[in-house]
């Protein structure tokens, strides 16, 4: 009877493991490419620092299977990205668009420290005088 249990939880076992691997099934193997390597570059916004590929938390689920829908719909990677930062925001791109904002923050520190310099050099052509 011992025997019969472990037999069964190993099979059992087996079977899930094997469910839970395909979970996708794809039409091509361009698909199955673009949907794992759209899952690498997209990190979970419930997980710090996963990707949704390897996160196994509701929201990564809910957008693995986003992504998987609109590569059947036959989605390019822009718009899906474009679609998924609609919902989530920019956060969740590991490479984020550049705009206008991003060169603001790109160049603030450099003309800060300009600035600042300026004016020490103000203040202390004023306490030479």
């Amino acid at each position: 009877m011992k025997f019969f249990s472990y037999f069964l939880l190993f099979v059992s076992y087996f079977v899930f493991t094997q469910e839970a691997l395909n979970l996708y099934s794809f039409s091509s193997e361009d698909h199955e490419q673009r949907f794992y390597s759209l899952a690498e570059e997209i990190s979970c916004p419930l997980c710090e620092g996963s990707s949704i590929n390897g996160s196994t938390s509701p929201i990564a689920k809910d957008m693995k299977n986003i992504i998987f829908n609109m590569i059947l719909e036959n989605k390019s990677d822009d718009q899906i990205k474009f679609f998924l930062t609609e919902k989530f925001g920019d956060d969740i791109l590991y490479m984020p668009p550049v705009n206008n904002f991003s060169y603001l923050l790109f160049f603030f520190p450099i003309i800060l420290i300009l600035l600042s310099a300026y004016f020490l050099y103000l203040v202390l052509q004023k306490n030479d005088k």
